[in-house]
């Protein structure tokens, strides 16, 4: 992954004195006439530290060395005042105070992104970067497509497509760290507004010799007994395939539990089931012997493009939705 430093240097802030936990559990800074300046890099190598957990991962991240990242730590726990990291049997082990402080650390780093963004397009014109989170089995259908078709118009535009759990994907965009996000599960944020797509709904996918390959429908209750690769409990999609189970009193007992489409179908692929998916990813993509059919009754997914109310979209991130709209 190509890493780029904003052109800030440094950001300012007030204290000389060490940095604190108040009794609302956040992060203090003491009042004083001088003030210090944090260089806008170390936060950056900060950053990369808690997300990956070791010196090593973060190194890889910003191609450093590990002895440049270690450094860069002792360098803000000096200007700061506070330690950050501490060693539990030979790992580093964030403090409180380097919990705290990542969350802000992080809505700077999606705010000097979108400056980024902005002077790029307004010194190159029809130009710019769009970064998108999307859950992974979207980032690899109804996304793709609409890259596709949206790259024929718009050649300038750099897309940076990210597929994370659900959760994270609406993380990264409650704190800025994407343009937009593409969810197949309701978020009810405060901070984000919702745009809805195109439905979507369970298939069963199996291999084309398989005894109910000449049904255009499977019922629910034709599967009892037949080996089921599935989501989990922690999914919607796994949920809503159980209570569709439930509804018919018919036990639901997964032979294989998965967490991706395309693996789901690569273990239809061979005979090891029949696997439970979302439509997105068939178009395209189905493996040559493999066939899918609708689920009886149906089990509808309606995906949504996450957007910070706070953050209007640019001419370029609109024209994309409006293609992940149409995208079949």
């Amino acid at each position: 992954m190509l890493v780029t430093f904003c052109p800030i240097q440094f950001i300012p802030l007030q204290p000389s004195k060490k940095l604190y936990i108040g009794k609302d559990n956040q992060l203090h800074v003491p009042t004083e006439e001088s003030a210090q300046m944090i260089n806008f890099r170390y936060l950056m190598v900060f950053n990369a530290v808690m997300r990956h957990g070791t010196v090593s991962g973060a190194a890889r991240m910003l191609h450093l060395s590990q002895p440049a990242v270690t450094k860069t730590l002792h360098l803000l726990e000096e200007d700061l005042g506070i330690t950050l990291f501490s060693r539990v049997r030979g790992r580093l082990q964030p403090t409180p105070e380097a919990d705290l402080l990542r969350l802000e650390v992080e809505r700077l780093t999606g705010v000097a992104q979108s400056i980024e963004n902005l002077t790029t397009q307004l010194r190159e014109g029809h130009t710019g970067k769009i970064t998108i989170a999307a859950a992974s089995t979207l980032a690899s259908s109804l996304v793709a497509r609409a890259v596709s078709r949206f790259h024929k118009k718009w050649s300038g535009v750099q897309i940076h497509v990210y597929a994370y759990a659900s959760r994270e994907v609406i993380r990264q965009v409650i704190n800025g760290q994407v343009d937009f996000a593409v969810l197949d599960v309701y978020a009810d944020e405060a901070e984000v507004d919702a745009i809805s797509l195109p439905d979507g709904e369970m298939v069963c996918v199996f291999r084309k010799d398989h005894p109910l390959s000449q049904q255009e429908s499977i019922h629910v209750r034709q599967l009892e007994g037949l080996p089921i690769i599935s989501f989990g409990d922690d999914t919607r999609s796994g949920l809503a395939v159980r209570e569709a189970f439930r509804q018919f009193d018919i036990p639901f007992a997964p032979s294989m539990i998965v967490n991706q489409t395309v693996v789901a179908c690569a273990l239809a692929s061979h005979d090891l089931g029949i696997a439970l998916v979302d439509s997105f990813f068939l178009s395209g993509n189905l493996n040559t012997n493999l066939v899918a059919r609708s689920l009886a009754p149906s089990i509808v997914f309606q995906p949504r493009v996450l957007i910070r109310r706070d953050r209007p979209p640019s001419h370029a991130c609109e024209a994309l939705i409006a293609e992940l709209q149409v995208t079949s």
